[in-house]
């Protein structure tokens, strides 16, 4: 029986990584308005990327520069990355309907992952290895957390639409 239910979870699809849809939305937004690559890099990196094909666009986008053709950009990506670049650029741009708010859901989205995953690594600390002290201080972490994730869902359901990646 141990056999089939291991042959069951590699048969099984792979899941797209949490926030797939913010980080693929992120990428289109900066492929259409590439002045703004800089200042979303302000507020993200390439390790704020899951699915490593939109990190390294996001991370082509930023060492390039601005005024990359799209030939130089395909030219640095692997060809995984190059298939989800072409995958973005076949997608119809009026899709997108505000790319202000695709650009502020999508960070509002990431910010609220990781402010997520933050608050289960706390969760996941051993409370006998934490003093008192500590142990308050990662309360009020996780409570500044919580408060700024209920801001982001706002912005993100405002700015992004109803889909929560």
């Amino acid at each position: 029986m141990g056999d089939r239910r291991t042959a069951d979870r590699r048969a099984a699809p792979e899941r797209a990584p949490r926030g797939a849809s913010a980080e693929r939305e992120l990428v289109r937004a900066m492929l259409s308005a590439r002045a703004r690559v800089e200042s979303i890099a302000e507020r993200v990196g390439p390790e704020s990327f899951r699915d490593h094909r939109y990190g390294e666009i996001f991370s082509a986008l930023l060492q390039l520069g601005h005024e990359a053709t799209l030939d130089e950009i395909a030219g640095v990506l692997s060809s995984d990355a190059l298939e989800a670049l072409n995958a973005l650029l076949a997608t119809d741009p009026a899709a997108m309907s505000d790319l202000e708010k695709t650009i502020a859901g999508s960070l509002a989205l990431l910010r609220v992952r990781e402010l997520q995953e933050r608050n289960q690594e706390l969760d996941r600390l051993n409370p006998a290895t934490v003093s008192e002290v500590e142990k308050d201080a990662l309360t009020r972490e996780k409570v500044q957390n919580r408060n700024e994730i209920a801001a982001l869902n706002g912005v993100g359901a405002s700015n992004y639409g109803k889909s929560r990646a």
